[in-house]
Parts: C-alpha cells; structure tokens; sequence
C-alpha cells in the first residue's frame, strides 16, 4: 500500500493514496478500463482567439454609434463593425472546416 507522510502541526500523519494505494508499484497506472479507446481531443487551433478579437472590435464599432461615444470613436464605427464581421465570419468558417477536416479524417471512429 503507498503511503505518504505529511508534516502536521505537531506530528506526521500517514495517508494512503486512494485508487494508486492497492496497485504494484511496479506497474503502469493508466487510467479508464481496460480495451477503452484514448478520448479525442482536437488539434489546437487560433479560430477561437480570432472570434475573440471579432467580438472586442464589433464591441467598440457598437459603442461607438452612441452618441456620448467620443468622436474619435464615432468616426471609427463603421470600419470596427465592418472589421469585427469579417473576423468573426473568418474565425467560425476557420474553426468549422477544421472540425470538418478532422472529423473525415478520423479512421472509422465517428470522428470523436
């Protein structure tokens, strides 16, 4: 059984490991069933940063129609919501055919 010492206030107390407590040490410890196929997890990506950045401009092209918006910022609205659009619209079909591409290339899984 593993153990582990842990220095109290006082003295060391002793604590077992749980599910690690009753295997060898000697043998690898992966966790799931045995025959379990490995959890899909998809290829990183910077769709999502992207979306983001679409997100903070049409933010600011919004803010910028009011009219207490300073006129620095009004002038800019327009372009910042056209901006912020076409990041979006370049983000979503970025991440989407990459999920597309993964999920055609997966071998007989269903893709995830």
């Amino acid at each position: 059984m593993a153990r582990c010492q842990i220095a109290g206030a006082r003295d060391f107390r002793t604590i077992s490991w749980g599910p690690m407590a009753e295997r060898d040490h000697g043998e690898r410890y992966t966790p799931g069933l045995p025959g379990e196929e490995e959890i899909h997890v998809p290829s990183p990506t910077i769709a999502p940063a992207t979306i983001a950045l679409g997100v903070l401009f049409l933010a600011f092209g919004v803010a910028g129609i009011s009219s207490r918006a300073p006129q620095a910022l009004r002038g800019a609205s327009p372009v910042l919501l056209v901006v912020g659009l076409v990041l979006v619209v370049v983000g979503l079909a970025t991440w989407l055919i990459n999920d597309a591409r993964e999920f055609t290339s997966a071998d007989g899984h269903g893709g995830h």
